[in-house]
């Protein structure tokens, strides 16, 4: 009896250190129910994490929906093409995985989304603006086991800061779109600018308001502000101190706190004459105006618009009748206008979510499916969607890519040290996954047109989301 009992001792602690070696070196013992790492993660109740094995037998079936990302000349880039290739690239590790690609419209993600949902439709992985409301619903996956102290110095910290709820992670960094202002370095410097110091030190929107008097005299427009959309407009309320315009359950929350700091820089512009009265004049005009040179500055100012000026300035673009060359000036990216002290850059991280489809086995290869391509961001790609890469290794040469090629370290500074705007209160409703933003479009375009005081834009504001929203645009035909 009492060399038994000394057996089962033995057993146990041979058992406990063997354990303890492998919990300390995991990779010696493939993944499994057996191993100390899937029983430690049971024991704290995650349903998904790095332990799960997998089947080599057995053939899993994965969807991956991701934004068409336009690019204006298909024949120059084809994102559909690309993402095959990327996709073939794991499929090649991964033999018995099969993925089936869906692209969609940017415009249209929140819209696509819902109704799949609700039609009992979803992807493994989704690569977008991250979510809150998915996170509501309880359809996202917990990343946050997936993520320790190696896994977390892969990713710009100010990106990985956007993808957190409650403390817990639930999507992969992909890429950074920053909203900034574009600018006509020459004309700036002519009025006397200093653009290195903005570079350098970052400007707030008394030394934009600043920049009228230096133009007085010339055919030149200082300022030209984006009044065609909802998301423009919100991020020009963030520069100024004013939160997002949704929340998570997608509800207005502007308020007069929100919204008096821009309804008072507006008007502080309009009378230095920084900025044409009415703020919208040049809206059916402004990029001509700017690419004949007579603008010195524009915003905001984000993928799509480099996109644009970078094939334009290639000649893949037909310019305008009586235009034959590209103007003689030098384009600079500059950091967008902000409070004193604030210290935040403005812009949006797409994500890579996945989502519980009720099979673990399946969820762990979503997970890695979504890890593989947050950290391929090849130059080609990045290049040519005008976009950055959260991936830390990435950062500067994707930067280094944009088509303005000037004033661009300040976005690999913020992504590593700073914070990316809104931080505070966590994650919102990203504008164009709300149908709250077509409710207001109206109210929006229409102060623009003649800006009012703060309690009359509230007022319209919250009327437009009382009425019944505007019929859906009709889906394209493919």
């Amino acid at each position: 009896m009492r060399n038994a009992l000394r057996a089962l001792v033995a057993a146990v602690l041979l058992a406990a250190v063997f354990g303890t070696i492998v919990y300390l070196r995991p990779g010696i013992v493939p993944p499994g129910w057996f191993h100390p790492r899937y029983i430690a993660h049971e024991i704290k109740g995650d349903r998904i994490h790095p332990w799960i094995a997998t089947d080599p037998a057995t053939m899993y079936s994965i969807t991956l929906w991701d934004s068409r990302w336009p690019v204006f000349r298909k024949e120059l880039y084809n994102y559909a093409e690309f993402i095959d290739y990327v996709v073939q690239g794991f499929a090649a590790v991964h033999a018995n995985v099969r993925i089936e690609v869906r692209l969609f419209d940017v415009t249209m993600e929140g819209e696509e989304l819902r109704r799949a949902i609700e039609a009992g439709e979803r992807p493994d992985v989704l690569a977008g603006t991250f979510d809150p409301q998915l996170v509501r619903a309880g359809l996202l996956v917990d990343l946050s086991p997936f993520f320790d102290k190696a896994e977390i110095a892969r990713f710009a910290p100010a990106a990985l800061e956007r993808v957190v709820m409650d403390g817990k992670t639930y999507a992969y960094p992909r890429w950074f779109e920053p909203q900034c202002m574009i600018a006509n370095a020459t004309v700036l410097a002519r009025a006397g600018v200093d653009i290195e110091a903005i570079r350098a030190h970052g400007w707030t929107w008394r030394d934009v308001e600043a920049l009228g008097p230096r133009f007085k005299g010339t055919n030149a427009i200082p300022l030209i502000l984006d009044s065609t959309d909802v998301q423009a407009f919100e991020t020009l309320v963030q520069s100024t101190g004013g939160s997002r315009a949704f929340d998570a359950s997608g509800n207005l929350t502007w308020s007069e706190r929100d919204l008096a700091p821009l309804v008072s820089v507006v008007a502080g512009l309009v009378k230095q004459g920084t900025l044409p009265s009415p703020p919208s004049r040049y809206r059916a005009s402004s990029m001509e105006l700017f690419w004949s040179g007579r603008v010195a500055l524009m915003g905001p100012a984000s993928s799509g618009f480099l996109r644009y000026m970078r094939e334009r300035a290639a000649g893949a673009i037909r310019l305008p009748s009586g235009e034959k060359s590209t103007p003689e000036f030098d384009l600079a990216i500059l950091p967008f206008p902000h409070q004193a002290g604030q210290g935040a850059i403005m812009g949006n991280i797409s994500s890579l979510m996945v989502l519980d489809q009720g099979d673990r086995e399946r969820a762990r290869i979503a997970v890695e499916l979504a890890r593989f391509l947050a950290a391929w961001s090849p130059s080609k790609i990045t290049d040519n969607l005008q976009l950055v890469s959260c991936h830390a290794g990435s950062i500067d040469r994707s930067v280094a890519g944009l088509f303005v090629k000037t004033g661009t370290s300040w976005i690999s500074d913020a992504l590593r040290c700073g914070s990316v705007l809104p931080a505070a209160g966590g994650p919102t409703l990203d504008t164009r996954s709300s149908a709250g933003a077509a409710r207001i479009a109206k109210a929006v375009s229409a102060f623009w047109d003649r800006p009012v005081a703060v309690d009359k834009l509230i007022q319209s504001l919250h009327k437009a989301m009382a009425e019944p929203p505007p019929a859906p645009k009709p889906k394209k035909s493919k």
